[in-house]
């Protein structure tokens, strides 16, 4: 995603000019992490085991987006040649999404986590 790169390079580069413009109270310490993090598609992971994700926290949709899409033709490769295993895996995908959807009705708490995101 090109997108991603020069915002990636902008704030590495802002980074890199902080010091000599904002006094220490306002540098972030984690930046490096949140770029990394972000870099990687791996923000919501960072997030949903207590990393920092700095101010690159909003890149976690795009995380769970690439994850998809790398993932998810290879699972569905996987189970292609084993058609019972894919009408199981299709059953326990939707009946993971019935529950996703219950627990996001009855609380405010369920859209912050990468599990809930995915549905």
């Amino acid at each position: 995603m090109p997108a991603l790169v020069v915002m990636v390079l902008a704030v590495a580069a802002f980074a890199a000019a902080a010091p000599l413009t904002l006094s220490p109270e306002l540098r972030y310490p984690g930046l490096a992490d949140s770029l990394l993090y972000a870099a990687t598609y791996t923000t919501d992971f960072a997030i949903l085991f207590g990393g920092i994700a700095g101010p690159m926290f909003h890149t976690w949709s795009l995380g769970i987006e690439m994850q998809f899409y790398i993932l998810w033709p290879l699972v569905v490769l996987g189970l292609a040649a084993r058609p019972r295993l894919l009408l199981a895996a299709f059953f326990a995908i939707a009946l993971w999404c019935a529950v996703v959807f219950h627990i996001g009705s009855q609380s405010t708490c369920s859209t912050g986590w990468t599990r809930s995101r995915t549905s």
